[in-house]
């Protein structure tokens, strides 16, 4: 039986005419599960918050809150660097819906009526913090909060084997010419060869085998990536009993979101791209 394709639609952003459309998906509430690769669990903790990745950073915004929770990496908390195979892998986010703050004075007040202008911003570092990319776009309309998948499909974006590299997602809420400090968050990624056993294992998989392959090979960008297209398919919804993990459970488990945010719909997967 010929294997099915399973891909989740994709829009595709041109940097400098800054068009998107977005994509309502919504995730199914995910059963509790226990923590399936044990290299990516959150240590559970009581009384404290969970602790960050140590070589993950984020900062809110000067002049707008968040709505819920803060701009999130969709990362898990580790001490190694987490890794890809492809040289143009999807990151992840979890995008807050912002509110803008009337500053007056010394006193900050909610203006939870006004419609804040978001400009997005992604920078991508080498391992001598050289600026190699830069993408600046913006989205055609206020969003609600919910993850968004962000793919970089230009030659300078593209990852070499073996080399290790830092990234910035920064949020620009009411700020057009960027003044203020924006929402961001930070974190590396280091691309690695697969073998040609392992890629032929990849190939000749089912969408839920690939989860497990890319999981057990310690590939985060593709693992997440891999889940988002297998749960976003469905046709391929996977019994609760044969489910390893899901969607929801990667953010609870490995990324540490509660779940109310861990179960909020993908809003968009978007391609961005150059137009020269």
């Amino acid at each position: 039986m010929a294997k099915q394709s399973v891909q989740p639609r994709w829009s595709i952003i041109l940097v400098c005419t800054l068009l998107l459309t977005s994509i309502n998906w919504l995730t199914a509430p995910a059963p509790a599960a226990a923590c399936f690769w044990i290299w990516w669990c959150q240590p559970k903790s009581v009384g404290k918050a969970k602790g960050r990745n140590p070589d993950l950073a984020r900062r809110d915004s000067d002049i707008c809150k968040s709505a819920d929770a803060p701009l999130t990496a969709l990362v898990p908390r580790t001490n190694e660097v987490l890794k890809t195979s492809v040289a143009h892998p999807t990151f992840w986010f979890y995008l807050p819906e912002l509110k803008p703050i009337a500053v007056t004075n010394d006193t900050t007040i909610s203006n939870s009526k006004q419609q804040p202008e978001i400009k997005l911003k992604f920078v991508l570092q080498d391992e001598q913090h050289n600026d190699i990319y830069q993408a600046h776009f913006q989205l055609p309309e206020t969003p609600k909060s919910g993850a968004i998948g962000l793919r970089f499909l230009t030659s300078q974006a593209a990852l070499k084997i073996g080399k290790q590299y830092r990234w910035y997602f920064l949020v620009y809420c009411n700020d057009p010419d960027e003044i203020y400090e924006p929402a961001f968050v930070e974190g590396m990624i280091q691309r690695v060869a697969l073998s040609a056993d392992r890629q032929s294992q990849i190939d000749r998989a089912t969408p839920k085998e690939q989860v497990v392959i890319y999981g057990d090979a310690r590939l985060w960008y593709d693992t997440l990536t891999a889940l988002d297209r297998l749960s976003s398919a469905p046709d391929n919804a996977i019994p609760q009993q044969d489910a390893p993990i899901t969607w929801t459970n990667a953010l609870q488990n490995f990324v540490g979101l509660p779940a109310t945010i861990a179960r909020k719909p993908v809003i968009g997967r978007y391609y961005v791209r150059n137009t020269e």
